[in-house]
C-alpha cells in the first residue's frame, strides 16, 4: 500500500530548518491541499494542512445519489428507511418500491409497485420513510433528485436530477408476531453504487461475500436468509457458492436462474447444516443484506455482504469500535471471512477496554474463502468500563516448506450477543479503508425515549454512540457531535478522547434533548495533538424499553462521507527546540 509523504520545511527557534514528515493514507491524485501563510512564526507555526481536503472528502463509499435497500419487513413488520442528506446544499429523495421477484425478467415481472417522494431536505437533516405490509414492496432504491426534478406526482418535472449525496440506514421491527415468532427489530445501512464493487474482467462477473452463513446451526436452531438485489440494468442469473467452516476443499453451489433490476430474492440455503460462509458471483452488480434468525425467531442480526474486489471494502485490517465486556449476560464475537480464494489467512484478533489495553489476543488460521469465530473469552473482575473496541489483522505466515504468503484480505462482522436477556446486535467491522483517516461521520438516525405507534405500548427507543479514537499516538483528538433534529442544527457537543480510548454515549444521559425525540448526527474531527493521521470508528446502538418479550435492538455503523462541516478542522504538534521538546502546542495555521 503506498503512502504519501508530506514535507514541511519548520524553521526552529535557534534558526537552523527542520523537517517535518507526515505520513498520510492513501489519497487521491489530488492529495490534501496546504495552505501556506508566509514564514513559520517563532511560536512554530507552519503550514496548514486543510484536514477537511486531506481526510474528509477522498472517498466515501457509503454516501451517494442512489441507495439501494435489498430487504423490506413483510407480514407483520414495519421498515424505517431512515435518509440523511450529507451535502452541501438542500437535496429532495425519491424512493421507488419493488414488488419481490417472481423469477421472471421484464416485461413479465411485477417491477416497480409504488412510488414515495420527500421535500428538500437541509444539510444534516433526515427524513424517514415508513413502510408497512399494505406497501406490498419487498425491495427499494432511494434517490437524491435535486428540488423541483421529483416524479411528476410529486409536483416535480419528473427528470429526476441527481441532488447531493445521501446517507441512509434502514431499521425493520416484527410488530404483529406470530404464533412461533416474537417482537424484534434489525438495523442495516443502505447500499450505495459506491459500495457494488468492480467487475472481475477475468470472469465477466461481480463477486461478493457473506462471511458466515447459519443452517440449523449453534444449538438453537439459527438459519441464515441471504437477500440479494439486482443493483444492475438488465436482468441476471446468480450463483451462490456455500462453504462449511473448516472444510478447506469443498464448496456446494445452488443458483438463482433469474433476478429483474431493483427486485431482491432470498437465496436457496446451503445443503449442509452447521456454520460456513458464502461466494457469490453475478453478471451484474448486488445489493446484499444477510438476516440470522434462531429457531424461536425471537431474535435478528443483520448485516451487509461485500463486494470483492472493490477498493475500500476489504484490507487486512479491520476495526470494531465496539464490543460488550463480561457484564450482565453479554458476550462479544467476530465472524471473519478469508477474501483470498488460494491462500489460507493468519488472523489475530485483539480486544481491548475501553481505555485501548489489550484484554486478550487470539489467533488463527482460516481456509481459502472460509470463515472463523473469535470470541472474547469470560475473563472476570477486569478495570474499566464495560465496553471496549477490537482489532482485526490478516499476518505474515510461512511454513518450513513454503515461502511466506502472500498476505490475504479479510471482511469482519461483529455480534454481540446476551442469551441471558435475548438481546443480540451486529454490525460491519470497518476496514482500514474505511477507518484509517475517516474524520466525518453521518449518523442517520438517532432517538431519545422516542416512542413509536406501531411498538408495544410503553415501548420507547433510546440511542447510544460509541466514538474509538482509532490513532494509537500520544495525545488527545476532540470530536464535535452536531445533533439535528427534523428541521434544524439542534445542539453541538465535544469529546475529547486519548489513544484508542472507546467513549460511549447514552442520548438518555444527555439532559436538554427532549423525550420523544427523532433525529440525525454529524461527528466530525475538531483537533488533534496525535502524530499521524487523525481517526474515528462509531458505531450506533438502538434499544428499546418497555417491551414484555423479544428483542427491540439494532446497530449500525457511523457512515463516512463526502464533505466539509462548518467548522475547520486544526492539528497540533509539539514545537521542538534544541536539546528538548516543549509540551506546549502549536497549531498548524
Amino acid at each position: 500500500m503506498k503512502k504519501v509523504v508530506i514535507t514541511l520545511c519548520l524553521i526552529c527557534c535557534f534558526g537552523s530548518a527542520s523537517l517535518l514528515k507526515a505520513s498520510i493514507s492513501p489519497l487521491t491524485a489530488e492529495g490534501p491541499r496546504i495552505e501556506t501563510q508566509g514564514r513559520a512564526s517563532e511560536s512554530g507555526g507552519i503550514p496548514r494542512i486543510l484536514l477537511a481536503s486531506a481526510f474528509g472528502s477522498y472517498r466515501s463509499i457509503f454516501a451517494g445519489s442512489r441507495i439501494l435497500v435489498p430487504i423490506i419487513g413483510k407480514d407483520g413488520w414495519v421498515t424505517s428507511v431512515n435518509v440523511q442528506n450529507v451535502g452541501n446544499v438542500p437535496t429532495s429523495v425519491v424512493i421507488d418500491l419493488y414488488a419481490a421477484s417472481n423469477g421472471r425478467c421484464p416485461p413479465q415481472n411485477e417491477g416497480i409497485v409504488k412510488t414515495e417522494c420527500h421535500g428538500p431536505l437541509g444539510l444534516g437533516i433526515s427524513c424517514t420513510f415508513s413502510l408497512k405490509d399494505e406497501d406490498g414492496a419487498q425491495s427499494a432504491i432511494v434517490y437524491a433528485v435535486v428540488p423541483g426534478t421529483e416524479d411528476v406526482a410529486c409536483g416535480g418535472d419528473g427528470s429526476r436530477q441527481p441532488g447531493e449525496p445521501l446517507a441512509v440506514t434502514v431499521q425493520r421491527t416484527q410488530t404483529t408476531p406470530g404464533v412461533y415468532e416474537d417482537y424484534r427489530s434489525s438495523s442495516y445501512t443502505g447500499i450505495s453504487d459506491q459500495m457494488l464493487g468492480e467487475l472481475d474482467l477475468a470472469t465477466g462477473t461481480y463477486q461478493y461475500y457473506v462471511p458466515y452463513v447459519f443452517e440449523d446451526a449453534g444449538g438453537y436452531g439459527w438459519d441464515t436468509a441471504i437477500w440479494i438485489q439486482n443493483a444492475g440494468g438488465q436482468c441476471t442469473s446468480i450463483e451462490v457458492w456455500y462453504q462449511e467452516a473448516g472444510d478447506c476443499e469443498e464448496w456446494k453451489m445452488v443458483q438463482i436462474t433469474s433476478l429483474a433490476p431493483g427486485e431482491s430474492v432470498k437465496a436457496p440455503p446451503p445443503p449442509w447444516a452447521g456454520i460456513g460462509s458464502a461466494w457469490i458471483q453475478s453478471s451484474q452488480p448486488l445489493g446484499i443484506i444477510a438476516d440470522a434468525t434462531d429457531a424461536a425467531r425471537a431474535t435478528m442480526l443483520s448485516f451487509r455482504g461485500v463486494p470483492a474486489n472493490s477498493y475500500g471494502v476489504a484490507s487486512l485490517t479491520n476495526y470494531a469500535p465496539l464490543i460488550y465486556r463480561e457484564i450482565n449476560g453479554w458476550d462479544s464475537g467476530i465472524e471473519v471471512q478469508n477474501l483470498s480464494s488460494i491462500t489460507k489467512a493468519l488472523v489475530r484478533v485483539q480486544f481491548m477496554d475501553n481505555n485501548g489495553g489489550i484484554i486478550t489476543t487470539v489467533e488463527d488460521q482460516i481456509c481459502p474463502r472460509g470463515c472463523q469465530t473469535f470470541y472474547l473469552p469470560a475473563i472476570n473482575n477486569l478495570p474499566g468500563l464495560n465496553v471496549g473496541a477490537a482489532k482485526i489483522e490478516s499476518l505474515v505466515w510461512w511454513d518450513p516448506a513454503n515461502p511466506p504468503a502472500e498476505l490475504p484480505f479479510i471482511l469482519s462482522v461483529v455480534n454481540l450477543t446476551n442469551f441471558d436477556t435475548g438481546q443480540f446486535i451486529s454490525y460491519n467491522a470497518l476496514p482500514a479503508q474505511e477507518a484509517e483517516g475517516m474524520t466525518i461521520v453521518a449518523l442517520p438516525c438517532l432517538t431519545k425515549f422516542k416512542q413509536e405507534p406501531y411498538n408495544p405500548l410503553g415501548t420507547t427507543w433510546t440511542s447510544a454512540i460509541a466514538i474509538q479514537n482509532l490513532n494509537p499516538n500520544p495525545g488527545q483528538t476532540s470530536v464535535r457531535i452536531d445533533i439535528y433534529d427534523q428541521d434544524k442544527l439542534f445542539r453541538s457537543t465535544y469529546q475529547y478522547l486519548r489513544p484508542l480510548q472507546v467513549s460511549y454515549i447514552d442520548l438518555s444521559n444527555i439532559g436538554d434533548i427532549p423525550p420523544d425525540f427523532s433525529g440525525s448526527a454529524i461527528m466530525s474531527v475538531e483537533e488533534s495533538n496525535q502524530s499521524g493521521v487523525p481517526s474515528i470508528g462509531v458505531v450506533l446502538v438502538d434499544r428499546a424499553f418497555g417491551y414484555p418479550s423479544g428483542d427491540l435492538t439494532g446497530a449500525y455503523e457511523g457512515l463516512p462521507i463526502i464533505g466539509v462541516p462548518s467548522h475547520e478542522f486544526k492539528i497540533y504538534l509539539p514545537v521542538v527546540t534544541k536539546n528538548r521538546s516543549n509540551s506546549g502546542l502549536s497549531e498548524l495555521k
